[in-house]
Order: C-alpha cells, then structure tokens, then sequence
C-alpha cells in the first residue's frame, strides 16, 4: 500500500497533536528512532510521537543491499542500531 492511502485509512492519525500533551513533560535531549520507512511498526511509533509532540531524531536502518556477489551494504545507522538493541529490531526508541 502506499503512504497516501494508508494515512486515509488511518483517518491521518499522526497530523494532530492531542491536547493534554501542551503541557506535558518534555525531554530535554530529542529521542533517537532508529527506523526504516516500510515497517508498519516504526510507523506506528512515528506517528504517536507526533501526537504527544515529542521531538525526535529519525535515523534510518534500511535492510542491507549487495553491492556485488560477496559484499553486502548495511545502512548508515542499522549497525548501531543492533549494538544498542542487541538484534536488528526496529522500532529501537532511545
């Protein structure tokens, strides 16, 4: 499905901030969310944190990509991401 239509069908959940979250507590650092766009999951948490209006840093943990037959890619942050986690499980909030 893409983006656009699972928003609709999520009635754009994560575009309003609810009202008791003005005068909550706020962390002081923004969190760190290690994620990758396709995971119904990480999309999840992604739109929680904009209801709550929490800052956040979004650091992106695609799977890896082969650049030839015998050497793999990992992305930027997915190696930093199962050191912390101790596995590849994403959404890791920090």
């Amino acid at each position: 499905l893409s983006s656009q239509l699972v928003s609709k069908l999520r009635l754009y959940f994560g575009d309003r901030i609810h009202p008791d979250a003005v005068s909550a507590y706020r962390p002081r650092v923004p969190l760190r969310l290690y994620e990758y766009e396709a995971s119904s999951a990480c999309r999840t948490v992604r739109e929680v944190l904009s209801v709550l209006d929490i800052d956040y840093v979004s650091l992106p943990c695609p799977c890896e990509s082969f650049v030839d037959e015998t050497t793999a890619k990992y992305g930027r942050w997915r190696l930093e991401a199962e050191a912390k986690g101790g596995k590849a499980e994403f959404p890791l909030l920090e």
